[in-house]
C-alpha cells in the first residue's frame, strides 16, 4: 500500500467559553472546579468544551442536587471516524485518495461509487470539523425545581504545577544568623482553552493523587458510563469556612485572597511568601566511619533556617547580595521544621581525613583517626563533621569542643575563626 504524506487540520466544533467559576482548589497535579448553574425542569445537560473534556478526571462530576435519578452519557462516538457516518471523507483506494461515504465507523465499512467495502487499513483524509460536535453531552434526570447549585469536576487540565522559592542571603555579624529573606511564587497552569474567572481559589499542597493514569488520560467520551455515576450530593446554602492556612486531611492549605483569571493555554505565578528568615551557614561533611580511610574532600555548602509556615516541595535559588549561588530542591515541609539547602562543594574548604591501625588481633582493633579542617577564607565558618558507626565502637575524642557520639554515629560542630585550623583526634576501640 503507497504511504501518503499529507497534513490535516482537525477543528473542533466546540465553543470554547470561559467557565464562571464559584470557586477554584488547585492542587499539585489537578484541580477541582466549582461552577455555579442555573438548573430548571426535569434535564439538565452539560456540554464541556472538546479540550476540557479530554482532561475530566473519571468520577470526579457531581450536580449538586439532592433530587437527581440518573445521569447519562450522550453523543460519544468512539473515533473521529463515527463522527462522519453518513457524510464523505476521502480514503486512499486503489492508488489514490477517493471520495467514500462513511457507512460503519466500527466496521470501517465505505461506500464507493456505489458499491460498500470495507476498509479497515486505508487512509483517511477528514475535512474540518466545523458543525460536528467531538464531546460527549452529560444529560441528569431530576424531579425538583429550578435552583442555583454548584456543578463540581476535577481537571487534570489546570495544575499547581510548581512552587519557586528565593533565599536572599545578607552578609551577618556571625555564621550562626544570616539576615535573610524568603520569597515564593506559585505557578499555576492550564493546558486546556477554557478562561477562568475564580473569586475564590484555595491551594493545597501535599501527597493527594487522584486515581486515573495520566498517561492514557483520553478523551472521556472513550470511557465507560459507570466512570461518571455519582452518589445524590445535598445542597447546601451554607458557605464554605474560609482558613488563611492549616491543616487539612493531612495536606497544607493556602488561601488566595485575591480573584483568579486564568487564561487559556497559560501559566500564572502567583506570590506566595515574603517573609524573613534567620539563616545558618553550615559547611559539612559526612561519612561512614573507617578506621582505614585516607583521603581529602570538600564540605558541602548547606543553609538551615525554620520554616515559619508548611512549605510546598518546590526549587529553591540562593542569592548572596543578589548574586545567585546555587539552586535545590525542597520537599514538603512542616511548620517549626529545619529546612536544610543543599548547594553542593565549597571551592576552598576541604577537609582531610588521615587514619592509622594502632593494634589488631582477634580480640581487639584500635585505631586513631585524625580529621583536619583549615579555614582559608577571611571570614568564621560553621563546620558539621558526621560519621556513621556501630555503638559498638568506643570513641575518645581530643583537641576540640562539641564532639558528640549520638546513636549510630558522631556529630561535631564547631567555628572555624578565619586562618584558623579545627583539629579533632579520635581513638577508636572494637573488640571482636
Amino acid at each position: 500500500m503507497r504511504k501518503a504524506f499529507w497534513t490535516a487540520t482537525l477543528i473542533f466544533s466546540a465553543t470554547i467559553v470561559g467557565a464562571r467559576a464559584s470557586e477554584i482548589t488547585i492542587y499539585p497535579s489537578f484541580a477541582e472546579v466549582r461552577d455555579t448553574v442555573q438548573v430548571s425542569g426535569k434535564r439538565f445537560d452539560w456540554k464541556p468544551a472538546a479540550d476540557l473534556n479530554q482532561f475530566l478526571i473519571p468520577g470526579s462530576l457531581e450536580l449538586a442536587d439532592a433530587t437527581i435519578t440518573s445521569l447519562s452519557l450522550l453523543s460519544a462516538p468512539t473515533s473521529i471516524l463515527a463522527l462522519f457516518e453518513g457524510k464523505t471523507v476521502k480514503v486512499w483506494f486503489h492508488d489514490a485518495f477517493v471520495s467514500a461515504k462513511v457507512i460503519k465507523a466500527n466496521l470501517f465499512m465505505f461506500e464507493i461509487d456505489g458499491a460498500f467495502i470495507q476498509l479497515p487499513d486505508a487512509e483517511v483524509l477528514y475535512p474540518s470539523l466545523d458543525g460536528v460536535s467531538y464531546t460527549p453531552v452529560f444529560s441528569w434526570q431530576r424531579t425538583g425545581g429550578a435552583i442555583t447549585t454548584q456543578l463540581r469536576y476535577a481537571t487534570a487540565a489546570v495544575a499547581w504545577e510548581n512552587t519557586r522559592y528565593t533565599l536572599n542571603l545578607e552578609e551577618g555579624k556571625t555564621t550562626n544568623s544570616i539576615p535573610s529573606s524568603l520569597i515564593a511564587w506559585a505557578d499555576i497552569s492550564n493546558q486546556s482553552s477554557v478562561v477562568y474567572d475564580a473569586p475564590k481559589v484555595t491551594l493545597f499542597a501535599g501527597d493527594v493523587l487522584p486515581r486515573y493514569d495520566q498517561g492514557n488520560l483520553q478523551q472521556s467520551q472513550n470511557r465507560n458510563i459507570a466512570d461518571f455515576s455519582q452518589n445524590a450530593v445535598p445542597v447546601s446554602t451554607a458557605r464554605p469556612r474560609v482558613t488563611s492556612s492549616g491543616e487539612v486531611g493531612g495536606l497544607q492549605r493556602f488561601e488566595y485572597p485575591q480573584a483568579l483569571h486564568l487564561e487559556g493555554r497559560s501559566r500564572l505565578s502567583l506570590p506566595f511568601i515574603r517573609g524573613q528568615v534567620a539563616v545558618r551557614n553550615i559547611l559539612e561533611y559526612s561519612n561512614d566511619f573507617d578506621t582505614a580511610a585516607n583521603y581529602k574532600v570538600g564540605l558541602q555548602r548547606t543553609y538551615r533556617f525554620v520554616a515559619q509556615q508548611g512549605l510546598p516541595t518546590g526549587i529553591v535559588t540562593v542569592r548572596q547580595n543578589g548574586q545567585l549561588v546555587g539552586q535545590s530542591d525542597l520537599g514538603n515541609t512542616a511548620k517549626d521544621t529545619i529546612v536544610k539547602i543543599n548547594l553542593g562543594k565549597d571551592f576552598d574548604i576541604k577537609i582531610n581525613r588521615s587514619a592509622q591501625i594502632l593494634e589488631r588481633t582477634d580480640k581487639i582493633e584500635r585505631a586513631r583517626i585524625i580529621f583536619t579542617v583549615k579555614n582559608t577564607k577571611a571570614r568564621a565558618i560553621n563546620v558539621r563533621l558526621l560519621e556513621t558507626l556501630s555503638d559498638d565502637i568506643k570513641l575518645e575524642a581530643s583537641g576540640v569542643q562539641g564532639f558528640k557520639r549520638v546513636p549510630g554515629a558522631f556529630t561535631l560542630e564547631s567555628e572555624i575563626a578565619a586562618g584558623k585550623t579545627l583539629t579533632l583526634t579520635l581513638l577508636s576501640t572494637e573488640r571482636r
